[in-house]
C-alpha cells in the first residue's frame, strides 16, 4: 500500500502511540482489502460497543483529532432509571434493558471515558 509522507511518520509513532496503533489497524485493513492507497475520509463514527480499552489504546497520546468524529448516542443508566423510575429488570426502553447490570455497567464506563 502507498502511504503519503505525513502517513509514513504516523505509522512509525511521530503522532503517538494511539494513531502509530490507529495506522497501523488501517493500513493492516487496506492491505488485507488490496487498497493501492488510503483516501482522505472527512468524518468518522464510533460505535458505542467498541471496548473502551480499544478507544483509549486509540487515542493514548492524541491532542488533536484530524477527522470530526460523532459517537452512536449512549444510554445514561442513572438518567433514564432515575427519570422513568425502573425497577422491573423486565422494563425495556428503546429496546435497550435498562436494568442488565452488564448493560449498565459499559455504558457508564463509555460515558466515564467521554
Amino acid at each position: 500500500m502507498i502511504l503519503i509522507d505525513e502517513k509514513k511518520r504516523m505509522l512509525e509513532g511521530g503522532y503517538g502511540p494511539g494513531t502509530q496503533r490507529a495506522m497501523a489497524f488501517l493500513k493492516t485493513l487496506g492491505e488485507a482489502l488490496e487498497a493501492e492507497k488510503m483516501i482522505r475520509v472527512t468524518s468518522a463514527h464510533i460505535l458505542p460497543d467498541m471496548p473502551t480499552e480499544y478507544l483509549e489504546q486509540m487515542t493514548d497520546g492524541v491532542t488533536k483529532m484530524r477527522t470530526m468524529v460523532s459517537l452512536m448516542p449512549c444510554l445514561d443508566p442513572v438518567y433514564w432509571r432515575e427519570k422513568y423510575a425502573i425497577v422491573s429488570k423486565e422494563r425495556i426502553i428503546g429496546g435497550v434493558g435498562l436494568t442488565d447490570e452488564k448493560d449498565y455497567a459499559k455504558n457508564l464506563a463509555i460515558l466515564n471515558y467521554l
